[in-house]
């Protein structure tokens, strides 16, 4: 097998991670506030990496990245947050903001914001 296969194997592990829990984080979410939640996954996302990095085999890497897509809640309760602080006016150039500024101003699909 080639490492493109295994690669993918990692990139699909967080991803599965993700869609399993996502219900799971929204109904925390909103149980215990997002605070909780968003300071969860930063310690779980910081762990996860170190762990992931000092991973020696494939198994090792493919739970840890497993984990820190099951252990991440910032997907699920990031546009509600940024929707927040920015308000629904400015919500598109908090997400690009966070996301994908630099590129979506580039092409003019996000509009720069006012500096006054």
């Amino acid at each position: 097998m080639s490492s493109g296969y295994f690669a993918g194997l990692l990139s699909s592990s967080f991803m599965f991670g993700r869609v399993i829990s996502a219900y799971f984080w929204g109904i925390v979410a909103d149980r215990c506030g997002r605070r909780p939640v968003v300071l969860l996954s930063l310690a779980s996302t910081g762990g996860l990496a170190v762990a992931f990095g000092f991973s020696t085999t494939f198994l090792w890497a493919l739970a840890c990245r497993f984990l820190l897509g099951l252990l991440n809640g910032m997907t699920v309760i990031f546009p509600t947050l940024v929707s927040e602080i920015c308000g629904k006016e400015h919500e598109v150039v908090g997400l690009g903001a966070v996301t994908s500024e630099p590129v979506a101003c580039r092409r003019g699909t996000v509009p720069i914001p006012d500096a006054s």
